[in-house]
This record gives structure tokens, sequence and C-alpha cells, in this order.
């Protein structure tokens, strides 16, 4: 209750990394705390422990949007050939030929791999004693299919 709108936004502006680095935080990290901030004091405002968010009025710091930049195929052949091991390779290629996030490739096991029909399932996963549990972004499990020298790589 003693947080005024003065003080949150200070709060947001002066924000430092977590990580000891002395690089500056990022405009998104910044705005994903205010968001985080004006959740959790609307909902003290609705349990009635507040009487108002001090978070609700702080601007958000503006977003600069960089575009995208597709590998084109002969950019994709030369990260490839770049690449310092198969594993490398394995994950360049199912990256690039099946559109998965990084998540998803880390969190791949074998048997999400089916080689004779060329394809890969991306599926939520429980923990095991040697990995961490998977919850798929979207909610749905997907079959992807992958081209032939996706699968001679694996």
């Amino acid at each position: 209750s003693k947080i005024t709108p003065r003080s949150a936004a200070r709060f947001i502006t002066e924000l430092q990394r977590l990580d000891g680095k002395k690089a500056e935080l990022s405009d998104w990290a910044r705005h994903r705390v205010l968001r985080h901030c004006r959740t959790m004091f609307e909902t003290a405002v609705v349990w009635e422990l507040i009487l108002k968010n001090p978070f609700k009025n702080v601007k958000a710091p503006k977003l600069v949007v960089s575009p995208w930049h597709y590998l084109t195929p002969i950019e994709y052949k030369s990260l490839l050939k770049a690449a310092p091991s198969f594993r490398y390779k394995a994950l360049y290629a199912l990256a690039y030929t099946g559109g998965l996030r990084f998540g998803e490739l880390y969190s791949l096991t074998w048997n999400s791999i089916d080689m004779k029909a060329g394809k890969v399932k991306i599926e939520n996963r429980p923990a095991t004693t040697a990995l961490p549990p998977f919850q798929i972004k979207d909610y749905e499990t997907r079959t992807i299919p992958l081209p032939k020298h996706t699968v001679e790589i694996l």
C-alpha cells in the first residue's frame, strides 16, 4: 500500500539484470516485468488488499520489432556444412525443415521420431529422472513430415 505510481515507474526504469552482467536490461524484459507487476497488483486490488494499482498507468517502454530473417536454402546448406558435429546438423535440419521451436528441439527423444514414416511428433512429455517435463506452447500435439535428407542426417 506504500508503493506510489512514481516509485512503480522508477522501479521499472531502474531494473537491473539478475545475472550480475553489466549489460542493460532489454526493453522487452522491462515490458514483461511491467505486465507481471500490473497483473499482481490488479489481483491485490480485486482481493481488496490495496485500493489502487500503482503500476496501472506506468508507461511501457517502446518496443522495437526487428524484421525476421528467414534462411534461404543456400544459407541452410552453408550452415549444415559449418556444423561442428552430426548433433548440430540434426538440430539445424530439424529446425529448418520441421519449423521446430528451440524448446521443442531440445525436448525431443528418439521415441518422438518415426524414421520409417519420416515424421517427428511434438507432444507434451512428463518428467523423467533424466529430463524435465515439456509442455507444448500451443497445447496441441502435432506430427510434422520430414524430408528425406533430414531423416538421413538423423
